[in-house]
C-alpha cells in the first residue's frame, strides 16, 4: 500500500493534471480529505524536524506548538480552498467546493516533502537581501544553492498549483492558470517587499 501511496506521489510531479483526474475520480468525503491534510501535516513537521536546526531556525517544539501549527494550518487550507473553488468559477470553473479541497489536500500531501526545502531556502535569501539592505556596505554571504533551490523548486510548485487547479476547474490551458496566478501574486508582492526589506 506504502508503494502505491508513493508512486501516485510520484505522479504528481511527474503527470500532474492526471494525478488530478485519479483522485478525483475516487469517492472520498470531506473525512478523507482531512486525513490528507493531516498526513500532510505530519510529513512536514518530520522534514523540519530532520533538517538541521541551524538551517530551519527554530528549536524543538512543544506539543502545544504542534497543535498550534496544525489549527494554522487547517484554517489556511479552509481558506485556500475557498480562493481556489469559488474564484475559479468565477472564470468560468467546474470544481465545488469538495472536489476543491481534496484537490488542494492533495496537492498538499504531494507537496509536503519539498516544500520545507524551499520555504526554508527562500527564508535563508530574504534574509540575506534584509541583511544587504539595511547595511549595503557590510559584504553579505548569499548561498548560491539556497538561490537556486527557492527558484526552481518555488518554480516547480506554482507550475504543479497552477496545474491542479487547472484540471480540478476543467481548463484546457494550465498556462492561463499560471498566468493568473502570478497577477494574483503581482501585487500583494509589491504591497509586502518594502516591509521585508525592512523599510
Amino acid at each position: 500500500m506504502m508503494g502505491a501511496v508513493i508512486e501516485n506521489i510520484i505522479g504528481g510531479y511527474m503527470h500532474p493534471r492526471a494525478s488530478v483526474r485519479r483522485i478525483m475520480s475516487g469517492d472520498y468525503g470531506m473525512q478523507e480529505i482531512l486525513l490528507l491534510v493531516l498526513l500532510a501535516f505530519v510529513v512536514r513537521q518530520i522534514m523540519v524536524i530532520l533538517i538541521p536546526i541551524e538551517v530551519a531556525g527554530a528549536g524543538p517544539a512543544g506539543l502545544g506548538a504542534y497543535i498550534g501549527r496544525l489549527v494554522g494550518a487547517l484554517i489556511s487550507f479552509g481558506i485556500i480552498t475557498a480562493l481556489i473553488c469559488y474564484i475559479g468559477r468565477v472564470f468560468g470553473g467546474t470544481g465545488d467546493f469538495r472536489q476543491s479541497a481534496l484537490v488542494v489536500a492533495w496537492y498538499d500531501v504531494v507537496t509536503s516533502v519539498t516544500s520545507p526545502f524551499v520555504e526554508l531556502a527562500a527564508r535563508q535569501n530574504l534574509e540575506a537581501i534584509q541583511t544587504l539592505a539595511k547595511n549595503p556596505d557590510v559584504p553579505v554571504a548569499m548561498s548560491d544553492s539556497a538561490a537556486m533551490i527557492a527558484l526552481i523548486g518555488g518554480a516547480l510548485l506554482l507550475w504543479l498549483y497552477a496545474a491542479f487547479i487547472a484540471e480540478l476547474h476543467g481548463f484546457k490551458r494550465t498556462f492561463s492558470v499560471l498566468a493568473a496566478l502570478f497577477a494574483i501574486m503581482i501585487l500583494p508582492a509589491m504591497l509586502l517587499t518594502p516591509m521585508m526589506m525592512g523599510g
